[in-house]
């Protein structure tokens, strides 16, 4: 039932954007998007550290929770998602892997110390067994974890990860107000005004062997914009392109 989308609402979109959008292009439900991204988030706020406490504890989660919600992707039967948290003296974050289910503790630790060495070029990427379904909502929630997911526990730098998904224009104005922004402040009346001319529509576009999903998204340090996955529909998702699309810069001032 999910997967049901207005069917008018497409037509009548795609007679007034036919020459701008591709024949095969096609937009996702925006309330049944921004719930997905909502609770996703509310797991994240609710996972925290209180760092000025020298005997502060990691919170014990398991991420494989996100999958109670992201309903249209899992992981590979024998392989599960993970998280550690890396911290270089200049902040702390967590990052997500994936192992195996039956990888015994000595080995897990190897992992981890393998990933904390190379953060950013480790070989334990997630999506190399994250199943999806092939549905559009499949591809929008695999978006999602890898914009939003792990996205807590954020110390001093890394606070500047503080992506949010724009599905609809209730969530637009809230930003604009200052709800979720770092500073909470309402922003300027400028940048208010080009961003309400964004099509903040989650958008997807097929092909034979690749799909495009475009999501809207917000940073207090950047301002709006556009982020985009080609993922292939025939590599088991080995080959993904990430690319960012400015749409209207704004920077809280604030520089660690």
């Amino acid at each position: 039932m999910i997967l049901i989308r207005c069917s008018k609402l497409v037509i009548i979109v795609i007679a007034i954007s036919a020459f701008s959008l591709p024949v095969f292009a096609d937009y996702l439900p925006q309330q049944v998007c921004q719930d997905i991204v909502d609770k996703i988030d509310k797991i994240n706020d609710s996972l925290s550290l209180d760092y000025f406490n020298h005997d502060y504890q990691l919170p014990k989660w398991d991420a494989n929770e996100y999958f109670n919600i992201l309903q249209h992707i899992n992981m590979e039967d024998k392989y599960s998602l993970k998280w550690l948290y890396y911290y270089d003296g200049m902040g702390g974050f967590p990052i997500l892997y994936y192992s195996n289910k039956d990888v015994d503790v000595s080995d897990n630790e190897n992992i981890q110390q393998e990933i904390i060495e190379s953060p950013f070029e480790h070989n334990y990427n997630y999506s190399n067994y994250l199943l999806l379904d092939g549905s559009d909502l499949s591809y929008f929630e695999f978006s999602v974890l890898e914009v939003i997911g792990g996205q807590f526990c954020l110390f001093w730098h890394a606070i500047e990860n503080d992506n949010i998904i724009i599905c609809t224009q209730e969530k637009l104005e809230e930003i604009l107000l200052g709800v979720g922004t770092f500073r909470e402040q309402p922003l300027p009346e400028d940048i208010a005004i080009k961003a309400r001319e964004i099509d903040i529509n989650p958008l997807i576009e097929r092909n034979e062997d690749k799909v495009i999903i475009s999501l809207v998204v917000f940073t207090s340090w950047g301002g709006f914009y556009r982020e985009s996955f080609t993922i292939p529909t025939t590599d088991k998702y080995s080959n993904i392109t990430r690319e960012k699309e400015e749409l209207v810069y704004y920077s809280c001032g604030v520089r660690f």
